[in-house]
């Protein structure tokens, strides 16, 4: 049952990613927007001090990832990258690893993880080999809920707050908190507000 979610997971990322990638191609300028106002880009560069000489890696980077807004020297890893190479062209290094992965990679002075812990069926391990290849900073947004509820084959991980805060408190401290209303890149790309939920955006220091 395990592996028929896993492909059915894996199936569902690679249809709606290839539907996304020429949108967001044409769009990164409003990408970079949402970026800014909702998941508080600017802040998270300043507090990080993200900057040619820092390594940055994006875990389960999609199409999409935050390395397109930054400059640094930087790496993505993506379970499904080599599927989105054959229709997209990343300008940095993406290789095909999944979270559970991490630790076979270098050091990294920041690692970001966007949306990506509720698609996996072990988050808290993941989160420790993200807290054994992080030298700094930790940047986590995550989907949250006020209660645990089923979702959906894509999201096999619901997470209230104290879910996120209960895993994280092992490895990381707190440096910087937000919560922004859930619209989705997707959605705000084609003008679509609608809001779906919250997000939570940490900031977090290794301990």
């Amino acid at each position: 049952m395990r592996c028929i979610q896993r492909f059915l997971r894996k199936r569902g990322e690679l249809a709606f990613q290839r539907k996304w990638a020429k949108d967001f191609s044409a769009n990164k300028d409003k990408v970079l927007e949402y970026w800014r106002k909702y998941r508080y880009l600017e802040q998270i560069k300043r507090i990080c001090q993200i900057g040619p000489a820092v390594s940055v890696l994006d875990v389960g980077c999609g199409i999409s990832s935050v390395l397109f807004f930054l400059e640094a020297r930087k790496y993505g890893i993506d379970i499904l990258a080599d599927k989105y190479k054959q229709f997209f062209e990343y300008p940095f290094p993406v290789g095909a690893l999944n979270a559970e992965n991490v630790d076979f990679l270098s050091d990294f002075d920041v690692v970001f993880c966007t949306n990506v812990l509720d698609h996996t069926e072990n988050p808290q391990a993941i989160i420790k080999k993200i807290y054994g290849i992080t030298r700094n900073y930790f940047v986590l947004t995550v989907e949250v809920f006020d209660h645990h509820q089923k979702r959906d084959v894509c999201h096999p991980q619901c997470f209230t707050r104290w879910d996120i805060y209960t895993m994280l408190a092992p490895y990381f401290t707190i440096v910087f908190e937000a919560e922004s209303d859930w619209i989705g890149l997707y959605n705000y790309v084609r003008g679509r507000m609608k809001i779906w939920g919250k997000e939570l955006i940490l900031i977090l220091r290794k301990r």
